[in-house]
């Protein structure tokens, strides 16, 4: 089967418009990541935007991905389903026979209820919003063609797949370069305003944070203060780091309130705050404090435990830059075990 992608971007299944179309109003199916596992997510509407080139190659893939599975069904009945049954036809050293009926019939049993949930996946996957979008479209093209369309192999001839994760490299990349590009328009920023810090101070002062920011008085242009994280009893001492130009902002270094003992959990919230990137980004760093107000009570994003095998509270942050109303890079953090990661 091969699908076709016209001069004008439009896309249209050759072999497929003669299939039943989904109905409306079914589970929605995550497919064109490859994986073929179901989310909550519709990638899809009936009235989409099909010029993006993106969205041509997510639904070829969806295609492709469902033809497969059609394949793949194939071989349950008979093959996959009685398959327990082949060393008693079939004898072979290499797959032993059950030890006695009932472990037949299990094996059997099981084969069965994987056979069956197998079906429904696929049926839930082609009764999906996104399915049903793409065969409207496909409709919507054989319309304005006259039911015509183009020519085909009877074989898929490139592997949308691929050529989907290619656009995702792609992507990543893209974003990454725009990443950099605003993070070195920041640092010139800051840099050419040292005294910048008091107004961010102020900012995240007035806001209703977790976190209770004291600034020493009277107040001058060394970037100094205090931070308090009252759930968790934690106070940081911030102080600016030296300058070493124009072109290059002065880092913020942080430590702790020095007194006779120091808790593990302390000892690793700042070995974390200090291996942070973007050290000259004051935000960043206010950010990130504030992360640590529900240390108690935020699990682990790996093994989704608050306390570990070795009694340890999810204490290291990392970023997980998210696009911004003003589209500006901003980052959401995510709480791991030392051990996790």
């Amino acid at each position: 089967m091969d699908t076709k992608i016209g001069a004008n971007g439009n896309a249209a299944a050759a072999s497929s418009s003669s299939a039943p179309k989904p109905p409306v109003g079914a589970a929605t199916a995550g497919a064109g990541n490859g994986s073929g596992e179901q989310d909550n997510s519709t990638l899809f509407t009936s009235n989409e935007d099909w010029e993006s080139e993106r969205k041509l190659v997510t639904a070829l893939s969806m295609l492709q991905q469902m033809e497969a599975k059609i394949h793949g069904l194939r071989t349950l009945v008979p093959n996959r389903l009685l398959s327990p049954l082949l060393p008693v036809v079939n004898p072979d050293p290499r797959t032993p026979i059950p030890k006695s009926p009932q472990d037949m019939f299990e094996q059997l049993s099981q084969t069965a209820r994987d056979g069956v949930a197998e079906v429904e996946n696929f049926k839930a996957e082609w009764q999906s919003p996104d399915m049903k979008a793409i065969w409207d479209r496909v409709d919507q093209k054989s319309t304005e063609t006259g039911g015509e369309h183009p020519p085909t192999t009877g074989v898929w001839e490139r592997d949308y797949d691929n050529i989907l994760k290619k656009l995702d490299r792609e992507e990543e990349i893209e974003k990454g370069q725009k990443r950099r590009l605003e993070e070195e328009q920041e640092k010139l920023r800051v840099a050419s305003s040292e005294s910048g810090w008091k107004d961010i101070v102020e900012e995240y002062r007035n806001k209703d944070l977790p976190i209770v920011i004291n600034v020493p008085k009277p107040s001058d242009d060394i970037g100094r203060f205090s931070v308090a994280i009252k759930k968790i009893s934690l106070q940081f001492y911030i102080l600016q780091g030296p300058y070493y130009g124009n072109k290059s902002p002065r880092e913020w270094q942080v430590m702790i309130v020095p007194r006779m003992t120091t808790t593990k959990v302390e000892t690793e919230v700042l070995d974390c705050v200090r291996s942070r990137d973007r050290k000259w980004d004051l935000s960043y760093l206010l950010d990130m404090l504030c992360s640590y107000a529900d240390l108690n009570k935020t699990r682990c994003m790996n093994c989704h435990k608050l306390i570990n095998d070795d009694a340890q509270l999810p204490t290291l942050r990392r970023p997980s830059p998210v696009e911004s109303v003003d589209n500006k890079t901003a980052f959401a953090w995510n709480a791991y075990h030392p051990n996790c990661l």
